[in-house]
């Protein structure tokens, strides 16, 4: 009798934890998104941004680049800000840009030029929102600029080198992926925020951005590549707890399973034309024209294609060209 009402006792308690419980064991409370990161220069608080114009324009600025998407649509052809890659205002630990003003002008392989701060950031629209870019000389852009001086105030202007900011991406040679293990993970950690189909605004607690579809960046961004974005995944996600899966555990082999899984999907190739009015579609093949491009580019560019490499995609490494020769291929067919 008493060992029947103890089984019925425990029976019940586990009834009470499936249906009220669930969340508790996905999204324990107290849990920190990320480690703390070190060396970072204090934040100054946009409350002391001060009252007249340039306050104004640096909040601006912070609100154009949390809810890029909302507040400028006509710039943004996908459901992405620029929050999405930048944590908390670009001052988390998830690609910070503290101190990144002073890393300007700088070489950029992918256009083969030396570029300013307002060219990254237009990259940024063209590519990871799927957009069109800003002109150097609008509001938007100035209002953008100067929320990143802001934040970065107190960097010392000399200071080129940022130990606060790291490289995400993978450099070791990434391991064959299995992508029926990444559906795996992304169904166990991935789809409470991501939603059932990668298009983003789930029901978790840190509602994210789309991984794929017409909501999602395009394949010239830098999460199109395989060792950023794997990269990504291993060092920030998941956010929070999820089952088994706590920020910053997943093994390199798992990252690059959940990664080639993502990226396994279709996407934009280019930017949504109906964003605002663009000359022509962009072609990403012209990128890295002085054959600079990394290993795990997304697409042959036209220094591939004149090298023949298309046509001996079997001698590549699997992550080469991996969109292209994966996703795009099959739709073909």
């Amino acid at each position: 009798m008493v060992k029947g009402f103890y089984l019925i006792s425990i029976a019940f308690i586990v009834l009470i934890a499936i249906l009220y419980g669930w969340q508790y064991l996905w999204y324990p409370e107290g849990e920190t998104v990320y480690e703390q990161i070190g060396h970072l220069p204090v934040i100054p608080s946009l409350d002391d941004a001060g009252p007249g114009e340039a306050g104004k324009m640096i909040r601006d600025g912070y609100d154009y680049f949390v809810h890029t998407d909302t507040v400028l649509p006509e710039y943004v052809g996908n459901q992405l800000s620029c929050a999405s890659c930048h944590a908390d205002g670009g001052t988390g630990p998830s690609i910070n840009l503290v101190g990144v003003n002073n890393m300007f002008p700088q070489y950029n392989s992918r256009s083969g030029t030396e570029i300013v701060l307002e060219d990254r950031i237009q990259q940024c629209f063209e590519r990871s929102m799927s957009g069109v870019a800003p002109e150097k000389d609008s509001y938007p852009m100035k209002a953008m600029v100067a929320y990143i001086q802001y934040i970065s105030k107190n960097v010392p202007p000399e200071m080129k080198s940022r130990p606060w900011a790291q490289n995400v991406a993978i450099k070791t040679t990434l391991p064959e992926p299995n992508i029926d293990n990444g559906r795996v993970i992304y169904a166990r950690a991935c789809v409470a925020c991501h939603g059932l189909n990668g298009e983003g605004g789930g029901f978790g607690p840190n509602a994210g951005p789309a991984l794929w579809g017409d909501g999602s960046f395009n394949i010239g961004a830098g999460m199109g590549r395989i060792r950023t974005i794997a990269g990504y995944i291993q060092k920030y996600m998941p956010k929070v707890q999820m089952g088994l899966y706590t920020p910053g555990n997943l093994t390199t082999q798992e990252a690059v399973d959940l990664a080639a899984y993502i990226l396994s999907h279709p996407r934009p190739d280019r930017p949504n034309p109906q964003a605002k009015t663009v000359p022509g579609a962009t072609d990403w093949s012209v990128d890295w024209p002085k054959a600079e491009q990394p290993d795990d580019i997304a697409y042959f560019n036209k220094v591939m294609l004149e090298q023949g490499l298309d046509r001996k995609a079997d001698t590549l490494p699997w992550y080469t060209a991996f969109y292209e020769r994966f996703v795009k291929q099959k739709e073909v067919k």
